[in-house]
C-alpha cells in the first residue's frame, strides 16, 4: 500500500501527510485551537482556526515527526502525528 495523503480523525483532516512547506487543516467546526509540537515536546505552532479550512506555512520547520492536537472548547478532539519532509 502507498502512503496516505490524508489523515482523518474525529474532528480534523490534516494533509498532506507527509508534507513539506504547507500544512492544511479542515475541521468540522470553526473556532478550533491547533497545536503542533516537535519530537521533544516543544510547542512550535499554536493558532486559533476561525474557518473550517486553514493553511499554515511550515517551511521553516525542520524535517521530522511532529505531534498535533486540535481543541474545541478547551477539549482535545483529535491528535496524531504529522511528518515534515
Amino acid at each position: 500500500m502507498g502512503e496516505s495523503n490524508y489523515m482523518l480523525l474525529s474532528e480534523s483532516i490534516i494533509y498532506p501527510n507527509p508534507g513539506a512547506d504547507r500544512l492544511n487543516i479542515e475541521t468540522t467546526s470553526g473556532n478550533t485551537l491547533f497545536r503542533l509540537y516537535d519530537s521533544s515536546g516543544k510547542l512550535v505552532i499554536e493558532k486559533r482556526i476561525q474557518d473550517k479550512k486553514s493553511e499554515f506555512n511550515v517551511s521553516e520547520l525542520a524535517p521530522g515527526i511532529y505531534l498535533y492536537q486540535t481543541l474545541v472548547n478547551d477539549k482535545a478532539v483529535s491528535s496524531g502525528k504529522w511528518v515534515k519532509r
